[in-house]
C-alpha cells in the first residue's frame, strides 16, 4: 500500500512526500521421514527436523523530498525516508531457536546536485543509503540436506545489509552522439555471508548464514548513444567495476 503527494512551491522548487506499508508473510511446512526396513515411512519427530516456520514481516516507511533549481545551472535533490521493520516469527511446534527477533528502525538518506554546462553538457553527483533484507533462502531454518554431505540451514535472525552508495556522472553531445560517462562506489556493511564446517564425527559440511560481511565495489560505466540515418540508433554500454567488466551492443530500429 502506498500514497503519494507532490507540490510545487513556487517556478523553482518542488516538495514531495509519501507513504507505504509493506507487508510480507512467508511459511515454510516441512517434513523428514524414515523407514525401517520395508515398513511405512513415518515422520521425523525432531521438531529441527519436520516442523512449521511462519516469518511475518511488517515494513512501514515514510519519505520527503526537496528538489530546487536555481535558475539554468543548478538542481539540488535532497530527502530521506524512514522504516520501521517489525518481525513476529514463530515454530509451530517449539524448538531450541532463538525466533524473538527485535524491531529495528532505520533512516535512509539521499541528496542529488546537478550542474548544465555549455552545449547541453552536465554533471551530475549522487549519494544514497539502501537497505536490502535478506531473502527467505537465507531466512529459512529448514535443514536441507538433499546432498546429505552438505547441509545447509538457514538464520532467522539475519539483519539487513546496509550500502552507501556515491555516484558521479557526466553527461556530453558530440555531433549528434550522447555520451554518458560515470564513476561509482559501494560500501556493504552486515553483507550477509556463508559460514561452513566440518562436523567432527564425519565428512560433512554445514553451511549457515550470518551478517560479517564488509564489501566495497567500484567501478565506471559507459554508454553511447549514435544515430543512424532516420531510423536507426546504435546503442553501446560498458562496465567496469572491481569484478568484472560487461559489454553490452545493440541497435534500435523505429
Amino acid at each position: 500500500m502506498q500514497a503519494d503527494y507532490q507540490t510545487p512551491i513556487g517556478q523553482t522548487q518542488i516538495l514531495e512526500m509519501g507513504g507505504k506499508q509493506i507487508l510480507r508473510s512467508v511459511s515454510s511446512d516441512y517434513n523428514y521421514f524414515n523407514a525401517v526396513g520395508n515398513g511405512a515411512y513415518q515422520p521425523d519427530l525432531n521438531t529441527n527436523l519436520s516442523n512449521v516456520f511462519n516469518y511475518n514481516q511488517n515494513v512501514s516507511a515514510g519519505y520527503m523530498s526537496y528538489t530546487l533549481n536555481t535558475g539554468k545551472a543548478y538542481s539540488v535533490k535532497a530527502g530521506g525516508r524512514y522504516e520501521y521493520t517489525t518481525i513476529n516469527a514463530n515454530f509451530a511446534n517449539a524448538t531450541e531457536i532463538n525466533t524473538d527477533i527485535p524491531s529495528y528502525g532505520v533512516f535512509v538518506p539521499s541528496l542529488n546536485v546537478s550542474r548544465k554546462l555549455s552545449n547541453g553538457k552536465t554533471v551530475k553527483a549522487a549519494y544514497n543509503k539502501r537497505i536490502q533484507r535478506p531473502s527467505i533462502q537465507f531466512l529459512n531454518p529448514n535443514i536441507q540436506a538433499s546432498n546429505p554431505l552438505n547441509v545447509v540451514i538457514g538464520n532467522p535472525n539475519l539483519n539487513p545489509e546496509y550500502t552507501d552508495n556515491y555516484e558521479l556522472t557526466y553527461n556530453t553531445f558530440v555531433n549528434g552522439t550522447s555520451l554518458n560517462m560515470s564513476g561509482f562506489f559501494r560500501n556493504t556493511t552486515g553483507a550477509i555471508q556463508s559460514i561452513r564446517e566440518a562436523v567432527p564425527s564425519g565428512d560433512t559440511i554445514k553451511t549457515r548464514f550470518a551478517n560479517i560481511g564488509l564489501e566495497r565495489a567500484y567501478g565506471v560505466n559507459f554508454f553511447g548513444n549514435v544515430r543512424i540515418g532516420k531510423n536507426f540508433t546504435l546503442n553501446r554500454s560498458e562496465e567496469h567495476t572491481s569484478e568484472t567488466p560487461v559489454t553490452f551492443l545493440y541497435l534500435v530500429c523505429r
